[in-house]
């Protein structure tokens, strides 16, 4: 579905922000009831390493890669061609696939209390080549701020794509932030994007309908609350590889 971006409504409400934000909330922009709910997440991402999933998924046929798991695709890949990775990824950017949609954003930021500071409403229309929110650490990631699943925010890391690194954007002067919500919609219809939720690529590559493009053009991240609008906090526990000998 494509939600209506409220741009009238929340320009408006955007000017009587202040008593909201004191209140620790910000008005959303998209209110559409959603075609997809994906309740809990580790990791997400959007851009380039969930489209690079994708054109590695459009050449599982000859890889042999039989779900969409990135993890599982890219290792089918390896194993049934012995193909460096690496390689794939320069043929994929030398081909120039990589085609990052216009898209409008805007990001509820938080403060050190887990309540909105600001909010960023990028009028304008920009690309990105990576967008990642993570709620909980890797030893592997370096891009976001450590993240703790404990804290009532999402630590997010953009990078806009080099047509828009020029534009008056805070989203080009800083990369990292906390986060509460984000709010993302392509400019056009057919040029959606894919999500990599902790390895798994959306959507499925089979839940495509009477020729429908594949992929999403609106996407709403939100942390999860109670009706008092009280973060959860969920118990997370960790298995740790042992070595038997």
């Amino acid at each position: 579905t494509t939600p209506e971006w409220d741009l009238l409504g929340v320009d408006v409400k955007e000017s009587k922000e202040k008593a909201s934000l004191d209140a620790g909330f910000a008005s959303p922009a998209i209110g559409a009831e959603p075609s997809q709910v994906i309740p809990f997440f580790q990791r997400l991402e959007i851009g380039f390493t969930a489209e690079f999933a994708r054109y590695i998924e459009s050449e599982g046929a000859a890889y042999g890669a039989g779900n969409n798991s990135e993890s599982d695709l890219i290792s089918s890949a390896a194993k049934s061609q012995q193909v460096d990775m690496k390689k794939i990824e320069e043929r994929y950017l030398r081909e120039k696939k990589y085609q990052p949609p216009e898209v409008k954003v805007r990001i509820s930021r938080v403060g050190l209390d887990g309540k909105v500071s600001d909010v960023i409403h990028e009028h304008s229309y920009m690309s990105f080549h990576q967008f990642i929110l993570s709620n909980v650490p890797s030893t592997s990631e370096t891009r976001t701020f450590p993240p703790n699943p404990t804290d009532p925010w999402l630590e997010m890391y953009v990078r806009t794509s080099a047509g828009s690194t020029t534009q008056k954007s805070i989203l080009n002067q800083e990369s990292r932030h906390h986060i509460c919500r984000m709010e993302l919609s392509v400019k056009n219809e057919e040029n959606r994007f894919s999500v990599l939720i902790d390895g798994v690529l959306f959507p499925p590559a089979n839940s495509v309908v009477d020729k429908t493009p594949l992929g999403y053009q609106t996407i709403v991240i939100e942390r999860l609350v109670d009706a008092k609008g009280n973060g959860f906090d969920l118990p997370i526990q960790t298995f740790y590889p042992i070595d038997v000998y």
